[in-house]
């Protein structure tokens, strides 16, 4: 008997299908897991976008029927120290533009003081500002796309 004990050597244990499918299944959680870490940065990201997009919405967008679409405003001097002020106001339109008007300024097409010289509006994937400087000139004199002060075109101090 002892002699057969070194021919044969016992087979090594077989191994229980019960541990080998929760072995499988806490790989493939574990994969889960890891995919789902990367998924949650997404998702955290796009929600953090969503929530930029909706705040960009309501400024542009009054939708309270309560809340004022005019709003009137007072610009001091800044420079000379002289007690001067111009006096305006910005009027969002049915549209969402906001138009600011200025008190003893106007443009080319309206009547004194009735005019837009400046207009803020979202045209096309760009926020622009269209200046009216010239009220002898029917088209805007300048015009500023807004697209290079986006905070994702920030880009980064170098610590210097």
């Amino acid at each position: 008997m002892g002699h057969d004990m070194y021919m044969n050597p016992p087979a090594p244990p077989k191994p229980d299908p019960l541990w080998m499918q929760v072995r499988d299944v806490q790989g493939e959680r574990d994969g889960l897991l890891k995919g789902n870490l990367k998924l949650n940065k997404q998702l955290k990201a796009a929600n953090k976008e969503l929530k930029r997009i909706k705040k960009a919405m309501n400024i542009l967008n009054v939708k309270d029927d309560d809340a004022p679409d005019e709003l009137d405003f007072c610009l001091a001097e800044q420079g000379d120290g002289s007690q001067d002020e111009v006096t305006g106001t910005v009027i969002v339109d049915k549209s969402g533009m906001l138009n600011i008007r200025l008190d003893g300024f106007s443009d080319h097409s309206s009547e004194e003081d009735g005019g837009i010289p400046i207009l803020l509006e979202y045209y096309e994937g760009s926020v622009i500002v269209r200046v009216y400087a010239d009220i002898n000139e029917d088209d805007p004199t300048d015009c500023v796309y807004l697209d290079g002060a986006r905070n994702d075109k920030r880009i980064p101090d170098d610590g210097a």
